[in-house]
């Protein structure tokens, strides 16, 4: 099936692009980031000892969907594909709870202030997703969406 994939080979950097009809792959990532994430080692002068903050801190959540496509690493809508896409589907203008990145489906939230990326939040993110799939123009094949 790599026949029908964009991908990059060796340290080129270069995208090969499908000789057969393209598929393009996305893939989900989530991850928290937390304030005095802190190493137990480190490197310091003789007597001179750091501030070490207590407690975990803030975090901040993000979900977004890499995209395996020459066009852009990082799916993103430019303003006309975005004013488009918002004449069609007006909720993309509504958040869910979720910071959405402007024209992306790049979510982030602050656990315990906004809320977390729960089931719900997560499925509103996909509807994000293929709602603007359609009006990429790179993307300009009929889409079919398949899971694996």
């Amino acid at each position: 099936r790599q026949d029908h994939f964009y991908f990059i080979v060796n340290d080129s950097l270069e995208w090969i692009k499908p000789i057969e009809k393209p598929y393009i792959l996305i893939f989900h990532d989530e991850s928290t980031f937390r304030s005095n994430e802190q190493s137990h080692s480190r490197w310091m002068k003789r007597d001179q000892y750091p501030f070490i903050s207590k407690g975990k801190g803030k975090s901040l959540m993000v979900s977004d969907f890499l995209v395996a496509h020459c066009s852009c690493p990082f799916f993103y809508l430019n303003e006309d594909e975005w004013e488009k896409a918002i004449e069609k589907y007006p909720s993309l203008l509504e958040s869910h709870g979720i910071k959405y990145e402007e024209r992306t489906f790049t979510g982030s939230v602050v656990p315990g202030q906004d809320g977390y990326f729960d089931n719900k939040s997560i499925l509103n993110q996909f509807e994000r997703l293929f709602q603007m799939l359609e009006f990429k123009k790179e993307f300009n094949f009929p889409i079919k969406n398949e899971f694996e």
